[in-house]
């Protein structure tokens, strides 16, 4: 909270004809219509409700005048706050891989008519919402034991009628990483993808007979899953 402190050094309805308790009176509701007073170009309020009493006034038949002090008390303006944990995780799910438990889907071309015949064994037709979530379970379930590719947890609140169903299963899911994607592409002749790169470990060696071109280099594998299928190994350095 800032305060600002306001000397008045005269009020214009303080005469030489006011005295004693008019006199003061007089003061107090001039002060009382100064709630809403103007601070460097900026109009600030002392709050709803609250009288700002006057510190300090004279008599007006002393001819000084009346004096006052007013406390101007007025909240600091707030600015927004950005929570760092929500927008880093926010960042870190977007830069996470292509690694996720997604079933791949390659709906075929009598995907909609199948959906339709579910549908329609169930007493609705292509219009029809799910209104009942006893006859929303018995769909995907039989949509699910006729195409053996059922709505993930996280899609479930998606359907809420047939034409949503038949939309989710007619759009394909491709699992498949950039990488992957890279490999089934037909390349230019000067770019060349090779999956299955031979790895260089001195014991397991045979065309140059463990000796290495980088003999103080190691070869470090940080991934999990590339552990399994590369080894690496801890070059011997000497000293110096």
């Amino acid at each position: 909270m800032s305060t600002f402190r306001i000397k008045l050094k005269s009020c214009s309805v303080c005469t030489e004809g006011d005295k004693g308790r008019g006199g003061r009176a007089a003061v107090r509701q001039e002060i009382g219509n100064l709630y809403r007073v103007e601070i460097g170009g900026a109009q600030r309020e002392t709050g709803a409700g609250r009288r700002a009493p006057p510190r300090r006034y004279g008599n007006a038949s002393g001819g000084s005048g009346a004096r006052a002090v007013i406390t101007v008390r007025y909240k600091q303006k707030k600015f927004p706050k950005v929570d760092k944990k929500f927008q880093a995780a926010a960042e870190s799910l977007a830069a996470r891989g292509f690694l996720r438990p997604t079933k791949p889907w390659d709906p075929p071309a009598n995907i909609e008519e199948t959906i339709s015949n579910i549908c329609s064994s169930k007493g609705l037709n292509n219009d029809a919402e799910f209104d009942a979530l006893e006859t929303k379970f018995a769909v995907l379930k039989a949509c699910y034991e006729e195409t053996g590719y059922d709505v993930p947890n996280s899609l479930l609140h998606t359907i809420e009628s047939v034409a949503d169903l038949k939309q989710f299963y007619k759009t394909p899911v491709d699992t498949a990483t950039p990488f992957e994607a890279l490999k089934r592409m037909e390349l230019p002749k000067n770019l060349h993808v090779q999956p299955d790169y031979v790895r260089f470990h001195p014991d397991k060696d045979t065309m140059f007979g463990g000796v290495s071109a980088f003999p103080k280099s190691s070869t470090i594998v940080s991934g999990l899953k590339s552990r399994k299928k590369y080894e690496g190994y801890s070059a011997k350095r000497s000293w110096p």
